[in-house]
């Protein structure tokens, strides 16, 4: 499996990479990932903010219609 860049998503700060792939997580599940955790913990105080942060950078690209 060769992984792609998604356009839009390069240049991303590690926490905003972090918060992206929460909110791909609370999307899709984690049945399709090879690691199979949580980026971000439940009980993590900035969980709800990081998923909202990642929800609204893919909003931004038009990946995200949530």
């Amino acid at each position: 499996m060769k992984i792609q860049e998604t356009e839009g998503l390069g240049e991303l700060s590690y926490d905003d990479a972090r918060a992206v792939e929460q909110a791909l997580i609370e999307g899709y599940g984690l049945e399709n990932l090879l690691d199979m955790r949580n980026e971000i913990a439940h009980n993590n105080p900035i969980y709800d903010e990081a998923k909202e942060r990642g929800k609204e950078i893919l909003r931004a690209i038009g990946f995200f219609d949530q």
